[in-house]
């Protein structure tokens, strides 16, 4: 009778011990607050964002964004804390059929968000481990610093229109506590404008003939002329107005279209003349003239340049000169 006496309170003792030590897990917790919503993040592009010509590449960046966020990124407050904080960064938009990207409503352009550096990229699930027995405040740590915004190609060809305005992306908790909600405002894809470029190597030299000078017969006279050709690679010209300007020293005799020469060791007297292979008039230099009839693709514009003499006498010597041309668009 005696053992079962003693061995009764020994039994209650040894469980009452196991359910001390358990009761301060019991109180162990983890929870977002609202003072770590960070709020929204407005995203605007000020100047249209213009659409590549032909066929872009898929996923090539059209136009990047970047803003800072709220450090530290407080995630949750934990007293005893352990195990793992989940969430998702949650797309508000279709998938685009790309990784991380989702759609707009203007055709072919998509969007990405991510945070940075970590590349938390939105479409994905977020976790973060909390320490055993941990409180206090847990936090991102150095891997969300900023949002990147990146507006992406995600067709065959881009179309152009405003984006609408509205919310794009959500950070928040498993139980759908938001961190930050990222939305663009404003953002409007624009029409490649018309554009030409020269064709082949942008530096190029026309070499006339050496002509003598007792062949001249007076001011205004020529000799020795000889044609080239300025080719422009042009894309949606249809509509647009392509301009040239032809700048050059002029010569100081004001002859039309006559530049001045340039060697140390040039010629007198002289000067060389750029005259419209089209027309034959003398270019005007220094003012801008409008091209017609150009078209998509390959474009030749002909020219010729020729010595012309400025004075009597003339003298021998190099003749040199050189002209720059200007293209512009609207």
């Amino acid at each position: 009778m005696s053992k079962s006496r003693v061995a009764h309170p020994l039994f209650r003792l040894l469980w009452m011990v196991v359910l001390g030590a358990a009761v301060p897990f019991a109180h162990a917790t983890c929870s977002w607050e609202s003072d770590f919503d960070q709020g929204v993040y407005t995203f605007n592009f000020p100047t249209p964002i213009i659409a590549p010509s032909g066929s872009p590449r898929m996923g090539q960046v059209l136009a990047e964004s970047r803003q800072p966020v709220r450090y530290p990124f407080y995630l949750l407050r934990c007293q005893l804390g352990q195990g793992n904080a989940t969430g998702s960064f949650v797309a508000e938009r279709a998938s685009a059929g790309l990784q991380g990207v989702y759609e707009t409503n203007v055709p072919g352009v998509g969007y990405r968000v991510s945070l940075q550096p970590e590349g938390l990229y939105v479409g994905s699930e977020w976790r973060r481990s909390i320490p055993p027995l941990f409180t206090g405040l847990l936090t991102a740590g150095d891997v969300w610093r900023e949002i990147k915004l990146e507006l992406v190609a995600i067709g065959s060809t881009v179309g152009t229109g405003a984006i609408t305005p509205g919310s794009y992306a959500t950070l928040r908790t498993v139980r759908y506590n938001r961190y930050l909600q990222v939305n663009i405002q404003s953002a409007r894809i624009a029409p490649s404008p018309p554009s030409c470029r020269l064709f082949g190597n942008p530096d190029q030299t026309v070499t006339l003939a050496p002509v003598y000078r007792n062949r001249f017969s007076g001011v205004g006279s020529t000799q020795g002329e000889q044609s080239f050709d300025i080719v422009l690679q042009c894309e949606k010209v249809a509509n647009g107005i392509v301009q040239l300007r032809m700048d050059g020293t002029p010569h100081s005799s004001n002859a039309p279209g006559v530049l001045a020469l340039t060697s140390s060791a040039a010629a007198t007297g002289g000067g060389l003349q750029v005259l419209d292979g089209t027309t034959s008039a003398p270019v005007d230099l220094g003012r801008t003239r409008q091209l017609a009839g150009l078209t998509n693709g390959l474009n030749t514009l002909p020219y010729r340049v020729r010595y012309y003499q400025t004075s009597t006498p003339v003298g021998a010597g190099a003749a040199l000169a050189s002209v720059t041309l200007t293209l512009t668009y609207q």
